[in-house]
């Protein structure tokens, strides 16, 4: 996925799983000394017709410290393989509880045809495969 020294990685599901909801499962790199994530995910919503779109992330890690500990992830996205019209994620924003926290929430936007649609505040769970030391 990444070139150069990765010191965090994490698998991820935003959403809950429920008739018609959207679940975006994934993978991230952190990028030591670079606040830079990288990942791929998959997007998918039992609807008519149906979303299946597999996912490229680019973005920003921030951290907060002041009242309430959040990491801040900025993320922009594409589908794999790019290609013009197809079903992807155009930004995403995932707040971590805590420091390398197992859970937070999202919103992130998405392009279906000719026609955008946000998700907002939906729950996030994050497995850590790799922590920073």
């Amino acid at each position: 996925m990444s070139e150069g020294h990765v010191n965090a990685v994490c698998t991820f599901t935003v959403g809950k799983p429920m008739p018609g909801a959207a679940i975006l499962d994934g993978v991230l790199e952190f990028k030591a000394d670079e606040d830079k994530v990288l990942g791929t995910g998959t997007l998918t919503q039992a609807v008519n017709p149906p979303i299946n779109s597999d996912e490229a992330f680019d973005g920003v890690v921030h951290c907060t410290g002041a009242g309430k500990t959040e990491m801040l992830l900025s993320l922009t996205g594409s589908a794999l393989p790019p290609t013009i019209g197809a079903p992807h994620i155009t930004q995403m924003l995932i707040a971590i509880d805590g420091m390398w926290g197992a859970g937070g929430h999202a919103t992130y936007t998405y392009a279906s045809g000719s026609s955008f649609r946000t998700v907002k505040d939906a729950p996030v769970t994050i497995n850590w495969l790799k922590k920073p030391h």
